[in-house]
């Protein structure tokens, strides 16, 4: 068990390690999280693409420190997706204008991305 002082202490330690947009955000930004499930049978170099233009889209939409995070390895869900038992799961978080959310949700489930079944479940939340 940690006590409670030290607890504080790593917490405050594990924080000034984060993007100071994180840890504050400017005016009319959030901080937002998007989980994405990729299709596990994608070649890596098309997964890789989407990645690309996805943080494209963020910058476009004025997010600040992106931060993507995934390891190119399929990972078991909880539940089959059209099929797959397995998916490629990669997670942005950024600082974004409120109004980014929306945009994001737009462009994720858009006809033209559900054809392509390269994304299998997409899910954006504040941090």
């Amino acid at each position: 068990r940690v006590a409670p002082a030290r607890a504080a202490a790593e917490a405050g330690a594990a924080t000034s390690d984060l993007p100071e947009t994180w840890a504050s955000p400017p005016r009319g930004h959030k901080v937002y999280e998007t989980m994405i499930i990729y299709n596990p049978d994608a070649q890596d170099s098309e997964r890789e693409a989407e990645i690309q233009s996805f943080e494209d889209l963020l910058s476009d939409l004025g997010a600040t420190d992106v931060a993507v995070s995934y390891e190119n390895v399929p990972q078991r869900m909880a539940y089959p997706i059209d099929g797959y038992n397995v998916g490629i799961y990669v997670l942005f978080m950024y600082c974004a204008p409120s109004n980014a959310a929306k945009a994001i949700q737009q462009k994720l489930s858009a006809p033209s991305i559900e054809k392509e079944k390269s994304v299998l479940r997409f899910m954006t939340t504040r941090a």
